[in-house]
């Protein structure tokens, strides 16, 4: 039965119209408000593991039940691409999820980003809603990538909420250009709230075969009040630098075939270590903006080997409210370099026994601040193994 949910918020009115849910929508995602002109109010997911901390186990059973949407005889080889900076970790995810449903399959995985990788080339493409609407496939320039790339028949796009469907277009034709073989495209998605209108456009514009399933269909609608659109016009976000560009660390940025191994010694460590906490203590494993997808395999390692409540979450560079959902919010510089403020949300250090922060970049002030902040273990993942620093961790001795 259609069900409608409203949110007052501080710009306007929301109602969202569910037409169909494989979940109860409240187990799917709450209400937030924005700093966007664009968009004044988000969709805060709890499954995603992003703004919200999320027991990894229900990302897992996520992950399971997207993949189970994907048609069984799909051509192959099968090119998985999860959306930045949000659905990183879901895409990764349901990639891993489907080889292992699909041994010897043929498949690689990449995620699209908003950072400059060395040594790649760059591919952009628009998301025009977003607050940082340029994207960029970064592909590595040999020969025997192409080649592997080429061959791709299916396309995977896995995002964690569409509305219009206008950014996976703008991705599945750069797409196109790049392997010309693609016989057909899936999409992939928490919550789909497109209209009718906008989903037969989008069949009309995609160049191949498609189908787009989520965990949840609906729409919205909003309305904003009339003295609120000058105040949100202002609530713009800073520009980008130029800042020096990242190395490739293998994590699946620009292009993985093979399911993520974690780091063994650095797990070993950090079982033992929460082995050695009462049970049932609070541990929060923290992804960094697009980093989210190790965050995410640790934190699942730790809650199976251990006896701590484990959760899941990550920083991010999306402006939000405090307001509803969001109680708390902390500020930092980036650690990528950009000079664009980054995010973690309704942390109080008090609630937590032990925070993990792992992080792709070296060691910055704005991760130092992160790490005072929330008394929490940095962990670098490079591509020569995981480095600790345990300066600011409230457990220093263990």
């Amino acid at each position: 039965m259609p069900t409608t949910l409203t949110a007052a918020l501080p710009a306007g009115m929301l109602r969202v119209h569910i037409g169909k849910s494989l979940l109860p929508p409240h187990e799917l995602f709450t209400f937030a408000a924005r700093r966007n002109p664009r968009r004044a109010f988000l969709f805060l997911s709890k499954v995603l593991g992003k703004h919200l901390p999320v027991a990894p186990e229900k990302m897992a059973a996520t992950h399971v039940r997207l993949a189970a949407m994907l048609p069984p005889d799909m051509p192959q080889p099968v090119l998985f691409i999860g959306m930045a900076e949000t659905a990183t970790a879901l895409g990764q995810g349901i990639f891993e999820v489907w080889q292992a449903q699909h041994p010897g399959a043929s498949a690689l995985f990449l995620h699209s980003t908003r950072h400059q990788i060395c040594d790649t080339e760059a591919f952009d493409f628009a998301e025009p809603h977003s607050h940082a609407p340029q994207q960029w496939l970064m592909l590595p320039p040999n020969q025997e990538f192409r080649t592997q790339l080429a061959k791709m028949r299916a396309l995977v796009l896995v995002d964690d909420e569409m509305s219009t469907g206008r950014t996976l277009l703008n991705l599945t034709q750069l797409c196109l250009r790049l392997a010309p073989k693609l016989e057909c495209v899936h999409v992939l998605c928490l919550t789909d709230f497109s209209s009718q209108a906008a989903r037969e456009s989008w069949q009309q514009n995609c160049q191949l075969p498609a189908s787009r399933t989520a965990l949840l269909h609906g729409e919205w609608e909003f309305v904003p009040h009339e003295n609120e659109a000058p105040k949100a016009a202002l609530e713009t976000m800073a520009q980008a630098t130029s800042p020096a560009p990242l190395g490739d660390g293998g994590f699946g940025r620009c292009g993985i075939t093979h399911r993520l191994s974690l780091n063994n010694e650095c797990l070993a460590r950090w079982t033992r270590r929460l082995s050695a906490l009462p049970t049932g203590a609070p541990v929060l494993v923290l992804g960094t903006g697009e980093f989210m997808f190790p965050a995410f395999k640790l934190a699942l390692a730790l809650q199976q080997r251990t006896a701590a409540r484990v959760m899941n979450a990550a920083t991010t560079r999306s402006p939000i409210e405090l307001w509803g959902s969001i109680e708390r919010r902390f500020s930092f510089t980036d650690n990528y370099g950009e000079g664009i403020a980054n995010f973690l949300y309704n942390f109080h250090a008090d609630d937590w026994a032990h925070t993990i922060i792992c992080h792709e970049t070296p060691v910055t002030s704005g991760l130092h601040a992160l790490a005072r902040h929330t008394h929490g273990a940095l962990l670098h993942f490079g591509a020569t193994g995981v480095n600790e620093n345990l300066d600011f961790c409230q457990h220093r001795q263990i």
